[in-house]
């Protein structure tokens, strides 16, 4: 299959350092999203963003994959003091890109969805540390980069390709999940990965 364009969905699951998270739970998915695809697909994005990954969240998982969601509030839903510690980074490694959304409302929905998952073996200054760190691992765009895979209207990639690029980089191919947004009948385009 090609794509017209580097745009693509990458769920890494992975867990990239020694995290236990409620059981089943034990590992993360590190999910990007291709900024252009993610705005033609939701059309709510500021305009003239750079074109690049941006974070769409560190989700803990079982071992198949499938994400676990919204497991409570609770009385510790509250992620001010821990995201205002560490407001820069988390800014720079996880920007909300879509209008009407600060970035605090991004973190406190992510927290609220994925992040209460972990709550029992992990605290949100260690929750919100994690993304940081993880984010800036996994740049996307170098990794590729390096791989001679780079966003251009007049060049097609593989699932293959970016699957193999990340594979060298990761050395977890098992792990690697790329997705893709339909353009039309004959054309995708990467959305995540």
């Amino acid at each position: 299959m090609k794509f017209i364009n580097l745009v693509f969905l990458l769920g890494l699951l992975w867990t990239p350092e020694p995290v236990t998270c409620q059981r089943p739970y034990n590992q993360f998915q590190l999910v990007q999203a291709w900024i252009p695809t993610f705005c033609k697909k939701y059309s709510r994005c500021f305009p003239n963003l750079t074109p690049n990954f941006t974070l769409h969240g560190l989700w803990p998982a079982t071992r198949t994959g499938n994400s676990v969601l919204n497991c409570g509030k609770g009385n510790d839903s509250n992620i001010r003091p821990e995201t205002m510690a560490s407001a820069a980074p988390l800014a720079s490694a996880w920007p909300s890109i879509i209008i009407g959304r600060n970035d605090s409302d991004l973190w406190q929905y992510e927290w609220d969805k994925h992040g209460t998952c972990c709550l029992s073996r992990m605290t949100k200054m260690n929750y919100f540390l994690s993304v940081i760190r993880e984010r800036n691992k996994m740049d996307l765009l170098s990794i590729l980069g390096n791989a001679n895979i780079v966003p251009r209207s007049d060049v097609s990639y593989t699932k293959l390709d970016l699957e193999n690029a990340l594979t060298q980089f990761t050395g977890v191919g098992n792990s690697i999940y790329v997705s893709c947004y339909a353009l039309n009948n004959t054309h995708v385009q990467l959305f995540e990965i």
